[in-house]
């Protein structure tokens, strides 16, 4: 256990400045100046303080037992969290016991995330090899920084990168999941957004906080996953409901196009004429994925489907919008089976496990998971994925929540060895 001392190192002044002092083994000496000034003759080297009954004196007292008593609990926790102990950490806990680390700009969390997002159309997204982030990428990185600027309000306190020790970050995933009552997914995101910006930042220079290596992201355990999905007798349902106003009309085929097509709500209401070209036994319609750069062409046979895409496209439309109305639809359509899953609770506008009427929980992104659902089993699983844009099967089937075939590949293996 370290022990921290006091010291004054003037002989000659009648004044002399504080130093506070430990020793470890394997580090000699660390010693530090405390930022207080006192009198040489009333210093008591056994007491290492003031021997003095002075009002002043006793508040210096009172600092250097204060300084004393918070370094020992902080070096306790920097040993438990696997932290280094150097000349650096003793400067920053003695100047933030007395509260004077000072505020600088480019060491700001928020300003760092501000100067990610400007540098989006120049970054290398060395994954798929490509310039510029992502337009959803982009969007979670504002969303990203909304929640720090709310979450320094809530400390009152501007955040830096050298503060980010393993108690705030607790605090800030508690923030999070307690506070925000925010999913697992997206408060697991925020951390791993938090890391990416701490790393940056420590590339430019920044101190940074060593246990920003150590953040851990996470994301919803399988078994708490409730997957939505749209079956063949639900689009049934949808396509017989007859002619509606024009808004939920349009809605509806934007709805039966992304059933049929597997694609991101970003591609799907980004589609246009020129992405329709006839095919061999249907028509093409060629996208460029836009979250991972992916080519892909997707083959429609559906006769309507066929009819929207050549000669009835939708208009397009918000995201926002198409989200509302697909579940006003799927209500009209008499999709009402009582299915579990995460309904919005209006009071606290987040996501509650229970019980609701299936048209309650689809969204967007229910529509490709459909599709990849629907054809799973019929159509060879290498041509879903092709066309969905997963690179493993593993991923694939975690989506859509289906388990590999073990057997498959026992077989596999038994009709090879057989033949050895």
């Amino acid at each position: 256990m370290a022990k921290f001392g006091f010291r004054i190192r003037s002989k000659s002044s009648e004044l002399a400045p504080v130093y506070v002092y430990t020793q470890l083994p394997g580090l000699g000496r660390q010693e530090v100046n405390v930022g207080l000034v006192v009198k040489r003759k009333y210093w008591d080297h056994n007491i290492q303080g003031l021997d003095s009954l002075s009002y002043e004196d006793q508040e210096a007292n009172n600092k250097l037992k204060e300084l004393k008593s918070f370094l020992l609990i902080q070096f306790n926790r920097t040993i438990q969290q696997g932290e280094d102990f150097d000349h650096n950490w003793l400067i920053y806990h003695v100047n933030l016991c007395f509260n004077r680390v000072t505020y600088n700009k480019e060491n700001n969390i928020c300003y760092q995330i501000e100067q990610y997002i400007e540098s989006a159309p120049s970054r290398v997204v060395s994954a798929i090899g490509a310039v510029g982030l992502s337009k959803n990428t982009v969007n979670n990185y504002f969303y990203f920084l909304k929640i720090m600027d709310e979450y320094e309000r809530f400390c009152d306190q501007k955040l830096t990168f050298d503060s980010l020790d393993l108690n705030r970050i607790n605090h800030f995933k508690h923030y999070l999941l307690s506070v925000k009552a925010y999913s697992m997914n997206n408060a697991g995101l925020q951390l791993r957004l938090l890391k990416i910006v701490s790393r940056e930042a420590e590339r430019k220079g920044i101190s940074v906080h060593p246990f920003t290596k150590h953040i851990q992201s996470f994301k919803q355990k399988k078994r708490d996953r409730y997957l939505q999905t749209l079956s063949f007798d639900d689009i049934k349902k949808i396509k017989e409901l007859p002619k509606l106003p024009t808004p939920l009309e349009n809605c509806k085929k934007w709805l039966l196009i992304g059933l049929y097509l597997g694609q991101r709500v970003s591609d799907l209401l980004c589609l246009n004429k020129e992405q329709i070209r006839e095919g061999t036994y249907g028509i093409y319609v060629d996208v460029i994925q836009q979250k991972t750069g992916k080519s892909v062409t997707i083959g429609v046979v559906e006769p309507l489907i066929i009819y929207y895409l050549k000669k009835s496209l939708p208009y397009k439309i918000s995201p926002q919008l198409f989200n509302r109305n697909i579940k006003l639809i799927c209500q009209m359509a008499g999709i009402e089976d009582q299915v579990r899953g995460y309904g919005l609770c209006m009071d606290t506008k987040r996501r509650v496990l229970g019980i609701y009427p299936k048209w309650t929980l689809i969204s967007s992104h229910d529509l490709r998971r459909s599709f990849a659902t629907n054809y799973f089993g019929k159509i060879e699983t290498p041509l879903l994925m092709h066309i969905t844009g997963h690179t493993k099967e593993s991923t694939f089937l975690t989506y859509i929540g289906a388990n590999v075939n073990k057997d498959a590949y026992a077989d596999a293996f038994m009709q090879a060895a057989a033949k050895l």
